[in-house]
């Protein structure tokens, strides 16, 4: 523990030397970033500044050179000019004189009768006209004059214009350049923009190709799974199947409890009828209910949820009720036991009243039921296809060999009166007499080879009642009977 705490002490001043060493190079680099910006911003406003003075200046001084050597120039030219032309003027006045000399000689020599006066008005005459030229010249000079400064003062406009224009001409250049330069950096923009898009993209399809290879390796792995739980499905089915009959039998005894608890010790087990259920018999089980009996209702072979495809119209099913007996027995040994069957599971209840039953199974009760399997389906092709006596007696005898071979038993040995010839319990025997399925007939053939005195057994026909409908057609009758018959026999 000291060596932790020396530890953790000595992280705790690391990680507090380490940020105060970053806080303190972060604010130092701050003031540096700053500092140096601050004198970049400085060094720049000045040379723009000394660089705009220098500009300016130079400009101040062209213009005044320009101005004055194009001065100088101009007076040097105009000085040229006059004294190139008053020379002229001297030449020709002395061309002049020499012609009118010339000339005067001639016209004395021609005319030496002319008048003296003509001569001399010619000699003025020739004389003024060089004096005109003259003065003429010299105002053309100083129009010379004026035009050249004049001149020269739109050569100094020309010269600015021409420099505006360069100005002008270089921003347009900078701002094209500028425009350029913002394309450039556009079209960079979105090159690198194009580019991240499609590192973008192929970062996709890897991640696709990812996720592809990853749900197939996902797919495989699951298919590997389903196929080991199959394979342990099929094992555990196997174990079920071997523990079946052990599961069921520590399970039976709670599926048995009404309500989780036993009212007493009689018990009524429901037999329901041909293609039906524990269901089909709810309602009368309701009423043994309100005797005060526990009940078990049961799905038998090939019926409700009980397994199987098949049945043998009670012949096999009376094995099963002696393991309902027998389950009975084990959840409560003292258990007094009434066997309830309608129809089929009337017959059922007939066939197991031939076996070795133990002594907590009382009575029986018997609505509908019929002689024996040969009897019934006998009865049926009759009744239900109109078929006489000998080719239905030859459809059966072919029909019992085929439930030979088939289920390993005889029509005729699935017989309620060869099983209640083997009986020595009460039997409440219960028929209606409009039942045409099962004649009533059949009741008194079972009634008769009950091997039981006339105290044990009972015979009630419902009037008007047809088959499995004893109940509803006199229920008073029906529920009288019954609840008599048991008082009589169970205590």
């Amino acid at each position: 523990t000291n060596e932790l705490e020396t530890g953790e002490e000595k992280v705790t001043n690391e990680l507090e030397t380490g940020g105060e060493e970053v806080t303190n190079e972060l604010e130092t680099g701050e003031e540096k970033v700053t500092n140096e910006l601050e004198t970049g911003e400085e060094k720049v406003t000045n040379e723009l500044e000394t660089g705009e003075e220098k500009v300016t200046n130079e400009l101040e001084t062209d213009n005044l050179e320009t101005d004055h050597n194009e001065e100088i120039t101009d007076n040097t030219e105009l000085t040229n000019e006059l004294e190139t032309e008053e020379e002229t003027n001297e030449l020709e006045t002395e061309e002049v004189t020499n012609e009118l000399e010339t000339g005067e000689e001639e016209v004395t020599n021609e005319l030496e009768t002319d008048n003296t006066e003509v001569t001399t008005e010619k000699i003025t005459d020739k004389k003024s006209e060089p004096k005109a030229s003259v003065g003429h010249k010299k105002a053309a000079v100083e129009k010379g004059e004026k035009t050249s400064n004049k001149e020269m003062k739109q050569k100094s406009k020309k010269d600015y214009e021409e420099e505006e224009e360069t100005e002008e001409e270089e921003e347009e250049e900078t701002e094209e350049e500028e425009e350029t330069e913002e394309e450039e950096e556009e079209e960079e923009t979105e090159t690198e923009e194009e580019e991240e898009e499609t590192e973008e993209e192929e970062e996709e399809e890897e991640t696709e190709e990812e996720e592809e290879e990853t749900e197939e390796e996902t797919e495989t792995e699951t298919e590997e799974e389903e196929e080991k739980e199959t394979e342990e499905e099929e094992e555990t089915e196997e174990e079920e199947d071997d523990d079946d009959e052990n599961t069921k039998k520590d399970n039976i005894s709670e599926r048995m409890k009404l309500n989780n608890q036993l009212l007493n010790h009689k018990w009524v087990i429901m037999v329901h009828g041909y293609r039906g259920d524990a269901g089909s018999i709810f309602a009368e089980g309701i009423k043994f209910y309100e005797l005060g009996y526990n009940l078990l209702f049961i799905d038998m072979r090939g019926h409700g949820n009980s397994e199987g495809d098949c049945f043998s119209m009670g012949w096999y099913e009376r094995i099963d009720l002696k393991g309902w007996i027998n389950k009975i027995i084990d959840l409560d040994p003292d258990a007094q036991i009434v066997l309830y069957g309608i129809s089929m599971g009337a017959a059922t209840v007939m066939m197991t009243l031939g076996e070795k039953l133990p002594s907590n199974v009382k009575v029986a009760i018997e609505d509908c039921g019929y002689s024996s399997v040969y009897s019934i389906f006998l009865c049926c092709l009759k009744s239900m296809f109109n078929i006489n006596i000998i080719p239905a007696r030859l459809l059966l005898s072919v029909f019992t060999i085929y439930v030979k071979i088939k289920d390993g038993y005889l029509l005729t040995d699935a017989s309620a009166v060869k099983q209640l010839k083997k009986n020595k319990r009460p039997v409440l025997f219960i028929h209606g007499d409009s039942d045409t399925f099962v004649p009533t007939i059949m009741v008194d053939k079972v009634f008769a080879a009950s091997n039981t005195t006339i105290l044990k057994k009972e015979k009630i026909i419902i009037k008007g009642s047809p088959h499995a409908m004893n109940a509803y057609a006199d229920s008073k009758l029906y529920w009288n009977s019954i609840q008599r018959f048991l008082q009589k026999h169970i205590k």
